[in-house]
């Protein structure tokens, strides 16, 4: 439970901040209840023992759609989210 509460605030955060979300979860049903299919897209992951290496799943699939990707762990702790307004102000400048 502690695990997708904080999920859920990282997403919530990442796209009102207008960003898609890409999660990798052996429970997308969760997320597909909470959020919207057109922003947030959940990759089914059925192991038991996760791996940092089958956690690159995630980025490979991603940077075929789009030109960045960010990852973030589910236990990742963030206090401050400003940095995704920052990220979009740099990609527009770059582009």
């Amino acid at each position: 439970d502690y695990y997708y509460r904080g999920t859920y605030e990282k997403i919530k955060n990442i796209l009102n901040d207008g960003y898609r979300c890409y999660v990798l979860t052996d429970n997308p049903d969760y997320f597909k209840l909470k959020f919207t299919d057109s922003f947030l897209h959940t990759i089914r992951y059925d192991r038991s023992f996760k791996s940092y290496a089958d956690k690159m799943i995630l980025p490979k699939y991603i940077l075929q759609l789009h030109d960045y990707c960010i990852l973030i762990d589910a236990d990742t702790h963030i206090k401050d989210y400003s940095f995704l307004k920052e990220l979009k102000r740099l990609l527009q400048t770059i582009q």
